[in-house]
């Protein structure tokens, strides 16, 4: 087990049933190794119940299990279970201590790191939130054993956009590898973290330099949402980088994401679908909507944002025929 003195998430939870009151919530597709008499909530991840029906949900079972805010939320799971428990635990009697178990290379690299949490609503993804930090995070890799193809590519393109916002040599290690060969797995898991913990440190409530982890993320949760969530988030970053790019076109960067194959050309969506979800993006901070590159930080008006997209997905589509 990374990063801690446990050898196993098991290890782990025996030892936390011993020495705390707790609960666990838990991807419901998972099987994890949960000591007897630990109360347990599966929880099926959705993005549909990334909302304040599953918050409501897992607030109602910790209420059942009568826990105190001294006492302790366990989440297990993906992004998706770890933003809904975190907001829930968050809220819950002004907030109880939280444990994260990422076990996706998108929470392990993303999700639990920074303590946001989010729901989802009509107004758009990641639209109400909190921050609320884990006490503890613990990283089994194992978990990692059975994870979809897809599910990988997710996480990976959230190590590329840390790569190119802080480490070449980080990016340099991501070139060599393939799918099917991912050497120093590791490495790159707890390179990526402590640059993301870094900015996080820096800017704890994500009011200056932690914006710029939002790079690909405008037009990527805005095509998340247009798609309803049929494109995978990290297929979604990689097509926001491309764009938060344009008009620049880094040939071994495309390169570098088409090889993964999770992203075509043309995108089917028009201009004007992607720009209703944006004008709730949460970074919005005019009339404008607000993107960022590694270079530079810029808004864009509708006119300015379509005529920019209409380009962007022409040239892709012709240089990726």
């Amino acid at each position: 087990m990374n990063g801690s003195k446990y050898t196993s998430f098991k290890e782990y939870m025996d030892e936390i049933a011993n020495s705390h009151q707790c609960a666990v919530v838990y991807d419901g597709k998972l099987v994890p190794e949960i000591p007897e008499g630990v109360e347990r909530l599966p929880f099926i991840a959705s993005e549909e119940n990334k909302s304040k029906k599953g918050a409501e949900a897992i607030e109602t079972f910790l209420f059942t299990c009568g826990l105190l805010r001294s006492d302790l939320v366990v989440a297990v799971g993906g992004g998706v279970v770890l933003d809904v428990t975190g907001f829930a635990a968050s809220i819950y009697k002004r907030g109880i201590t939280l444990h994260a178990v990422p076990t996706t290379l998108l929470a392990i690299v993303d999700a639990s790191i920074g303590g946001k949490t989010g729901i989802n609503t009509r107004w758009g993804k990641n639209t109400l939130g909190t921050f609320h930090l884990p006490e503890r995070t613990i990283i089994d890799l194992d978990f990692l054993k059975t994870l979809p193809d897809a599910e990988f590519r997710s996480g990976l393109m959230e190590i590329y956009k840390i790569a190119l916002l802080y480490s070449p040599a980080l990016y340099g290690i991501l070139t060599k590898w393939r799918p099917g060969f991912t050497p120093d797995l590791e490495y790159v898991i707890r390179t990526a973290r402590t640059l993301k913990e870094e900015a996080c440190r820096k800017d704890p409530f994500d009011r200056g330099e932690r914006g710029r982890l939002n790079f690909g993320h405008t037009l990527g949760h805005a095509l998340e949402e247009v798609s309803g969530y049929s494109l995978t988030h990290g297929d979604c970053i990689a097509y926001g980088m491309l764009f938060d790019l344009f008009p620049g076109k880094d040939e071994q960067l495309v390169h570098e994401l088409f090889r993964w194959g999770g992203i075509s050309f043309p995108l089917p969506f028009t201009a004007r679908e992607l720009w209703k979800p944006m004008q709730h993006d949460k970074k919005r901070t005019g009339s404008d909507v607000d993107f960022v590159s590694p270079s530079r930080s810029f808004t864009l008006s509708f006119p300015a944002f379509e005529k920019a997209y209409y380009e962007w997905n022409r040239i892709y589509t012709y240089s990726s025929v």
